[in-house]
């Protein structure tokens, strides 16, 4: 499945590139939400982020990356992944949404 190749292979790469740790990546056939990072900093993706566009799909890593810093969503998280994606988070997630 190219899904449990991909995804965990970006997600290592933006985790370096930001100096991020995580524990695993984990494909799942979930439709309710792209993608999830759990407490221990477990990563879950959704294997239809397959049929997203790249850049898209590198947003998504770098949001649930940016959770194994900050857990929900107030300002210190998006502030944080406003500097992992020049600023652009809240347009890229309108796109996605």
């Amino acid at each position: 499945m190219e899904a449990k190749r991909t995804l965990p292979a970006l997600t290592k790469l933006m985790a370096e590139k930001h100096g991020l740790t995580y524990k695993k990546v984990s494909i799942r056939n979930s439709v309710s939400r792209w993608g999830s990072c759990s407490f221990h900093n477990n990563i879950n993706y959704s294997l239809h982020m397959m049929r997203l566009p790249i850049e898209l799909q590198e947003y998504i890593v770098l949001h649930e990356l940016a959770h194994t810093k900050e857990k929900n969503h107030q300002p210190p998280f998006w502030k944080l992944l406003d500097s992992f994606t020049d600023g652009k988070a809240k347009i890229l997630d309108k796109k996605l949404n």
